[in-house]
Formats: C-alpha cells, structure tokens, sequence
C-alpha cells in the first residue's frame, strides 16, 4: 500500500488543530473537576457549621434547665463558665442566663453564648419547657 504524502504545511496545521482540541479538553476537565471539589467541600463545611451550631444549642438548652431547676429566683442574670480555662473572664466563652418576665406571667429565660466578650448566639425558652 502506499501512503500519500501530505504537503509538510498541512501535516503543521493539522498536528496544531489537534493540540488545541487537546488543550481544551484538558481545560474542560479541570474546570469540572475544580467545580466538583469546591462543591464537596463547601457541602463538608457547611455541614460543620451547622453541627457546631446544633452543639451550641444544646448547651445554651442544658444551661437554661440547670438554672431552671437551681430555683434561683433573685438573681435576674447568671454566668456560667462553658470552658475550663482559668482565665474564663474575658478571654473565655461564658454563657449569661437572664430570667424574663412576660406579661402572662409565663416565665421565659434567655441564654447567651459569649466569646470574647462579643455576645453570640441567643435562644430563649420558656420555663414549664425545661
């Protein structure tokens, strides 16, 4: 058999055409590939965030029922440490419980979770709740 021999111009445009096709192919991939790994892990840290969240709840939750069932009643603020840190006055996390009237006479209490000294996340609940 024999072959044709193709001028050395074509043999350049067609090796070229072939490479770019290649290049874009390449770029394509990545570009899906970049696109999935941001995704998966933004899901990853959102879903981090949410369970951190879900955890501060609960603590806010547990520190209203103790001082809910402490009976203390003349104090209408209450601080709780939330971690062991010996310097927990202002470089720590607390939680401040406040006791809250309603005009119902329905006893509400407020926690705060605080960092810092910047106050944080805020729940209320009443108090046959707990």
């Amino acid at each position: 058999m024999s072959r044709i021999a193709l001028p050395p111009k074509l043999r350049c445009k067609q090796s070229t055409r072939w490479g770019s096709v290649s290049l874009v192919l390449v770029l394509i991939l990545a570009l899906l590939v970049g696109t999935f790994a941001a995704s998966v892990t933004s899901r990853a840290s959102h879903e981090r965030r949410t369970e951190v969240q879900h955890g501060w709840i609960a603590t806010l939750e547990t520190a209203i029922e103790a001082v809910a069932r402490s009976g203390v009643v003349n104090e209408s603020k209450i601080r709780l440490p939330v971690d062991g840190s010996p310097s927990a006055g202002e470089t720590g996390r607390w939680i401040i419980v406040e006791t809250l009237s309603q005009p119902d006479e329905t006893q509400m209490y407020q926690a705060t979770l605080f960092h810092n000294s910047q106050p944080g996340l805020t729940i209320r609940r009443p108090a046959e709740n707990t």
